[in-house]
């Protein structure tokens, strides 16, 4: 073997040693499976696009139900309805320690920072080695989330609802409870899975404020940033696909809130 090959070679093997220590950085680890998955799933949809959707059959009733004519209520057993106080025109919660998602990571990071407000210590590798300690696992329910604060987070309780709305989130964010929403979310065009992706995914916030003077609600979006200002009608939009749904952590002691 001539000289030259050989120098060739020990530089080549210098080089996949530092390639291999670079990569057990966690940092540089994690951006380079994220961009290995972007560009792998970019490639089997070039070579094999997902085709349409089929058309849904039409659906046929299991029963036919006949409703009951509601019991008129005397005026003398009415109940009287509630009066909420009224909402200060602007909330700013304390601000966790900001996290950016790793792959696929959103659902533990956004539950790793509103922890975190609880006096909670971890990230969200520690929530994502028990709830998807797959990589390629991309998404986690709100029934999982709740399952990990249950389980790995005893001194605190979860509720997880549907049918959410603005004055509900200013309601819970007034009385000091951030909210975690989950949303459809439009990729960056450079993140696109493929060359037919319509860019649309699944997606979790931590809701921290609202302002109703520009009419805009803060939220800490473990892809995108701290503190973004999400206007009231496109958080509206992008939460309707999930119907809604938000959850709220509390203590024990604030168990009647939730009721």
């Amino acid at each position: 073997m001539s000289k030259r090959i050989r120098n060739i070679l020990i530089g080549l093997a210098g080089f996949l040693l530092l390639a291999g220590a670079l990569y057990q950085i966690p940092a540089i680890k994690s951006r380079a499976a994220w961009r290995y998955e972007v560009w792998s799933t970019y490639f089997k949809n070039t070579v094999d696009p997902v085709g349409k959707m089929p058309t849904p059959l039409p659906s046929t009733p299991f029963a036919t139900f006949t409703h009951e004519p509601p019991t008129p209520t005397s005026p003398a057993t009415e109940q009287p309805t509630a009066t909420l106080p009224p909402l200060p025109p602007q909330v700013s919660l304390s601000l966790p320690k900001y996290e950016v998602q790793g792959i696929n990571n959103c659902g533990p990071a956004t539950l790793a920072m509103t922890l975190r407000m609880y006096g909670w210590e971890g990230d969200q590798y520690d929530i994502a080695k028990i709830i998807k300690p797959i990589d390629k696992d991309r998404n986690v329910n709100p029934d999982e989330l709740r399952y990990y604060i249950l389980n790995e987070a005893g001194w605190l309780r979860a509720e997880f609802r549907v049918a959410g709305d603005i004055t509900l989130l200013k309601r819970l964010l007034a009385a000091n409870y951030p909210v975690i929403v989950e949303e459809a979310s439009t990729l960056d065009p450079q993140d696109a899975n493929g060359p037919n992706d319509d860019l649309w995914d699944a997606h979790y916030l931590l809701i921290t404020g609202y302002d109703d003077t520009t009419k805009v609600l803060t939220a800490q979006d473990p892809l995108r940033g701290p503190d973004k200002k999400i206007p009231y009608d496109q958080i509206m939009a992008d939460w309707k696909p999930f119907n809604y749904v938000y959850m709220v952590i509390y203590l024990p002691q604030n168990e009647e809130e939730f009721k």
